[in-house]
């Protein structure tokens, strides 16, 4: 899974070759909230599985493509991000990802820009069952958002961002032999600041 996230960054740096870019790093950190889980044991639905609102984080690293697109003003990025929440029972849900994002700036030029945003990629997902049960399984998953930038300066920007992260599910065995099926999505909101070079 790792491996195609690579490849779809290699394809993306791949693509713009030949034009002038800005690169970038960021820092975001923020609410992050997972949706109630339709939780499956043996194939038969249990009871819905809710979870305390928890912190996320994400660091990036990107280039904002700058002469010849001028028509379609476009960032391209990598991003890590970390999520925890503990469920009703007091068990812990941590999602970490690796993303291939891309984004469309409306005002590139302005001092406040909004865009949209969408990515793929990787997720590891860890559930802790009880006290000392730990599963964990890795998914594909895709994220869309939108957020709004403020230029602080030159070079560093203020940024709101809203995401909505959409994984398969993870799987795992409790105390009894049982192999649950866990069916999550996530909503981050993160408050963060990037560095133009």
């Amino acid at each position: 899974m790792i491996k195609k996230v690579l490849a779809l960054l290699a394809v993306a740096s791949v693509a713009v070759a030949g034009t002038e870019v800005t690169p970038y790093i960021g820092l975001g950190v923020g609410y992050g909230a997972l949706n109630d889980s339709t939780i499956k044991a043996n194939g038969v639905e249990q009871p819905k599985s809710t979870y305390d609102d928890g912190m996320a984080f994400e660091a990036l690293v990107g280039v904002k493509l700058d002469k010849g697109v001028e028509t379609l003003p476009l960032r391209v990025e990598g991003a890590f991000s970390y999520q925890s929440n503990d469920d009703d029972m007091g068990d812990e849900v941590r999602v970490m990802t690796l993303m291939g994002n891309a984004y469309l700036d409306f005002f590139p030029r302005c001092k406040i820009n909004p865009y949209i945003m969408g990515g793929v990629g990787a997720a590891n997902i860890e559930g802790t069952v009880g006290a000392s049960e730990k599963h964990d399984e890795n998914s594909f998953v895709g994220q869309v958002g939108a957020g709004i930038g403020y230029y602080l300066t030159e070079h560093v920007v203020l940024d709101l961002k809203y995401k909505y992260l959409m994984t398969n599910q993870y799987k795992y065995r409790d105390s009894l032999g049982n192999e649950l099926d866990v069916i999550i999505d996530c909503h981050n909101l993160l408050f963060g600041v990037r560095y133009e070079f």
